[in-house]
C-alpha cells in the first residue's frame, strides 16, 4: 500500500509537500539531487534550500520536510522571506 503525501496550497498558490528524513545529511542529499543551489539558511537542524530554475524551495526542520512548488518567481520570493523571517529571526 503506497502512503499519499497531503497536499495543500498556499495563498500565493504554491504546491506545499511534507515528507520526513532521517537526517540533515539525508536532506542535504536530497537538496542536491534537486539541484537545490541556493542557501537560504542551515545551522545543522534548520535548513532552507531553492532551485531558482523550477522554483521550489526546501526546508527541513527537524526532520521533517516542506517542499513549495511555487507557479511564479514572486511566490517564491514570498516564501524565502517567510521562511527566513522566522528561522533566522527565531
Amino acid at each position: 500500500m503506497l502512503v499519499r503525501a497531503n497536499i495543500e496550497r498556499t495563498k500565493g498558490g504554491a504546491i506545499v509537500q511534507r515528507t520526513q528524513c532521517p537526517t540533515h545529511d539525508h536532506f542535504i542529499g536530497f537538496v542536491n539531487a534537486n539541484e537545490a543551489t541556493a542557501r537560504i539558511y542551515d545551522n545543522g537542524l534548520t535548513a532552507c534550500y531553492v532551485n531558482h530554475t523550477t522554483r521550489d524551495l526546501f526546508a527541513f526542520c527537524e526532520g521533517d520536510v516542506t517542499i513549495y512548488d511555487c507557479p511564479t518567481r514572486q511566490e517564491l520570493s514570498r516564501q524565502i522571506y517567510a521562511h527566513s523571517q522566522y528561522f533566522i529571526n527565531s
